[in-house]
């Protein structure tokens, strides 16, 4: 029988020593901390409240955080405005000012173009000043606020009128988005987010 004996004293046994201590200290803290698990159907609000803690606990979104941000406000309003154009005819409406036929069609190719879950830079060539321009005419047109008016007939983003009633700053290449606007967007989340933060407790509450 071969019996191998670990020295007290050896690298081995002290790396070991200090690995059980940082387990046990993180599981201390691990025990102290309260754990919220948010479950709910799409467009609940699960990830507005984990925007919301990360503005008030966290200081707020990153400047490369807002970039990402500004893409995702931008498929808000590709979205939002080719839903819109898409049920007007369905709808038996049409636009109130004939001259905008080529703004309707110029979305709805846009959407076409982008449909799914296009690629970043896919979206930015189609996203171009004349896409813009278009979304501002048509989204103007009486026929495309009556169709708006009837929303519940069909699922249209909550955000759409916040969005496009800001198309013509959204819109400009250095668009920067405030927290109002970053917790305004909409993406379809199907992975599990994590987020961690502290707060300061009263002690007579324990803290």
């Amino acid at each position: 029988m071969e019996m191998v004996v670990a020295c007290l004293g050896s690298p081995e046994a002290k790396a070991s020593r200090n690995l059980e201590k940082k387990m046990s200290n993180w599981m201390k803290e691990y025990d102290k901390s309260i754990k919220l698990l948010l479950i709910g159907a799409g467009e609940s609000g699960k990830t507005t409240i984990i925007k919301q803690m990360k503005i008030l606990h966290i200081k707020g979104f990153s400047e490369e955080e807002k970039k990402e941000k500004a893409l995702e406000i931008r498929r808000n309003v590709l979205e939002s405005i080719v839903t819109l154009c898409q049920h007007l005819a369905k709808l038996g409406l049409e636009l109130a000012d004939s001259s905008k036929g080529g703004d309707l069609t110029r979305v709805l190719q846009c959407g076409e173009k982008c449909g799914g879950d296009p690629p970043d830079d896919l979206l930015l060539e189609v996203l171009n000043e004349d896409f813009y321009t278009s979304v501002a005419a048509v989204w103007q047109d009486d026929g495309i606020k009556a169709t708006y008016a009837q929303q519940h007939q069909f699922q249209l983003i909550d955000c759409a009128k916040y969005f496009l009633d800001k198309v013509d700053t959204i819109r400009d290449p250095e668009f920067n988005p405030t927290a109002q606007d970053i917790l305004n967007s909409r993406r379809m989340t199907t992975d599990i987010q994590k987020i961690e933060f502290d707060v300061q407790i009263p002690k007579k509450y324990g803290g």
